[in-house]
Formats: C-alpha cells, sequence, structure tokens
C-alpha cells in the first residue's frame, strides 16, 4: 500500500491513494483523487466527487452517486447505475 496524502479515514488493501478526502474503503484501488465516500473494488479512480461504489470500474470523473460493475466513465453528473456500460457523457 502507498499512500500520499489521506484526509479522513483511509482503509485499503493492495491500494495506491494519491489523494483521498473523506472516507476510502477500497481494495485493488489505484485512486487518485476522491472526495466524498469511496467503497471500490478492482476500481481505477481518478476524480470523484460525491459517493461512488463500483466494482472493475475505470472512472475518470465521477460527479454525484455511481454505482457500477464494468463500467467504464469518463463523465457521469447525476445518478448512474450501469452494467457493462461504456459512458463518456451522461448528464442526468
Amino acid at each position: 500500500m502507498t499512500l500520499k496524502l489521506t484526509f479522513g479515514a483511509a482503509k485499503a488493501t493492495n491500494a495506491t491513494l494519491k489523494l483521498t478526502i473523506g472516507v476510502a474503503k477500497a481494495t485493488n484501488v489505484t485512486s487518485k483523487l476522491t472526495i466524498g465516500v469511496a467503497k471500490a473494488i478492482n476500481m481505477t479512480s481518478k476524480l470523484t466527487i460525491g459517493v461512488a461504489k463500483a466494482t472493475n470500474v475505470t472512472s475518470k470523473l465521477t460527479i454525484g452517486v455511481a454505482k457500477a460493475i464494468n463500467m467504464t466513465s469518463k463523465l457521469t453528473i447525476g445518478v448512474a447505475k450501469a452494467t457493462n456500460v461504456t459512458s463518456k457523457l451522461t448528464i442526468a
């Protein structure tokens, strides 16, 4: 585990966390910036604002609540619940 900067509570296994603000509970997660609550398994997240619960998700920017399984999301605004979805821009 490599932790660079953590604000709040971080519980991680095999995770590389660069900046975490809030509560991050992750397994096999590479997170660059997480604001809010991030609970992820095998998730590569660049910027997450709000609540992100994901499994096998590559997310670049998530604003709101994102619950996804096998989802590659570039920008999600609102609530996104998806399975095997490749989304570029979603405004809900």
